[in-house]
């Protein structure tokens, strides 16, 4: 679905405002619903829209895809660029870790797909919602699966997020410079077992993510039956993440271990994330 057009096709006309939105499926689509104003001068014009649009995955290498012929297992990837060495799985260093502050966390619905369907080049449907997942004959019960034969979803995440570029590197994809930072735009695929830890992490930390609305005068704002009102914003705080080894059942999984600080971003970032997001 296109989602801007040619500024330049009425001479008449200085400006062309687009409001740009998710589409279901487009999971490679990163920015968030947000206005863009594009003046006769600004030199962009077209038929653009969504599958246009490139921000590099945050990813582990590991398992036996293309990014482990290229890179030592267990690395972490912006990107094509490295950006953080294999760790010492039985020792890690707490102070190896990228920081990056998360500004969108959507819970979301997987297609389960086998071996099958991989080797065939089937790609899985990704779905918001359970009716959603209903509507299509698919479930998310796996013993309704086994009993059925439905097609089983999962739960999954697409989280965005600020990457904070770690000191001595050299990458390129770093291009954001704000409150003295340098930064790049990026997305995390939180599948299986880190969706379990990555994920829900994120998800349980929602109270100490929502404050209380308070007026100019420092006193709370109170709804219409008299509590005060609070607020969640999932880009409070700085968060940290390295790669760990989690036994799950028999075997030793490579996954993201992140942890919430206490350190909040800076004001250009906030301003930055504001605007992002369309607030």
């Amino acid at each position: 679905m296109p989602v801007t057009k040619n500024i330049l096709d009425n001479k008449n006309e200085t400006t062309t405002t687009t409001q740009i939105v998710e589409t279901k499926n487009e999971p490679d689509w990163n920015v968030a619903a947000r206005t863009i104003t594009f003046d006769a001068t600004s030199g962009i014009h077209g038929d653009w829209d969504e599958s246009d649009v490139r921000i590099p995955t945050l990813r582990i290498a590991r398992g036996s895809g293309a990014a482990v012929s290229e890179h030592t297992q267990s690395t972490l990837l912006l990107g094509d660029d490295e950006i953080l060495a294999p760790p010492n799985l039985k020792n890690p260093d707490p102070d190896a870790v990228i920081r990056w502050v998360p500004y969108y966390l959507s819970k979301r619905w997987r297609e389960d797909l086998n071996r099958d369907d991989i080797a065939a080049g089937q790609r899985p449907m990704i779905f918001d919602t359970k009716d959603e997942v209903e509507e299509q004959g698919g479930t998310t019960n796996k013993y309704e699966a086994q009993a059925s034969g439905k097609r089983l979803y999962k739960r999954c995440a697409d989280i965005k997020m600020l990457v904070e570029k770690p000191d001595g590197l050299k990458s390129g994809a770093f291009n954001l410079e704000l409150d003295g930072k340098q930064y790049a735009c990026a997305t995390y695929y939180a599948r299986g077992t880190d969706f379990w830890g990555m994920a829900t992490d994120m998800f349980n930390s929602v109270g100490a993510l929502t404050k209380t609305i308070k007026d100019p005068k420092g006193n709370p704002v109170l709804d219409d039956n008299g509590k005060p009102v609070r607020q969640t914003k999932l880009s409070r705080y700085f968060w940290t993440m390295h790669v760990i080894s989690k036994l799950v059942g028999e075997y030793a999984v490579l996954t993201p271990d992140v942890k919430r600080t206490w350190d909040e971003p800076g004001k250009e970032v906030d301003a930055f994330l504001a605007d992002l997001m369309g607030a």
